[in-house]
């Protein structure tokens, strides 16, 4: 199985929920980006925060978390049952 990376952005597009799953691992990976993915849609200031971030921490995102295999489940099933 190959990498697994799928972007969500919420109904706004203001922020943006990375997926990624890697080759040979059972966690699932869960990105925040607070200015979403679409940087265009904002002023210099924003954009200039956004490359500010990236380079004194390493990263775009907010926050990130990581499931395991039981906690993945849990929350693909409990976002099942609440889109009913």
């Amino acid at each position: 199985m190959k990498d697994i990376k799928k972007y969500i952005s919420c109904s706004c597009e203001s922020e943006t929920i990375l997926l990624q799953k890697f080759k040979g691992e059972d966690e699932v990976y869960l990105s925040l980006f607070a200015r979403g993915l679409n940087i265009r849609r904002y002023g210099i200031l924003d954009r200039i925060r956004h490359i500010w971030q990236i380079l004194t921490k390493g990263f775009p995102y907010t926050d990130e978390i990581v499931l395991d295999k039981k906690r993945a489940l849990e929350l693909s099933n409990k976002l099942k049952e609440l889109c009913k």
